[in-house]
């Protein structure tokens, strides 16, 4: 993913699951990509776009666990 311009790239909990970081522009191109690679080495074809959505954390307390 680095070489086909993502600007980071790696896996997730050991696998099956890879991502890489990019820009919106870039992301149908990558996508394409990383897709015909699965398929030419026999890994699938299934490749998401998903968005970041950076908010802060909440905590919610359950009083009646407590």
């Amino acid at each position: 993913m680095l070489r086909e311009g993502a600007f980071g790239a790696g896996q997730s909990s050991w696998g099956p699951a890879v991502y890489g970081l990019v820009r919106a522009g870039q992301a149908a191109m990558l996508q394409s990509r990383v897709g015909e690679y699965l398929r030419d080495n026999g890994l699938g074809d299934s490749v998401t776009i998903a968005h970041g959505h950076n908010t802060r954390a909440k905590v919610e307390i359950n009083r009646d666990v407590l």
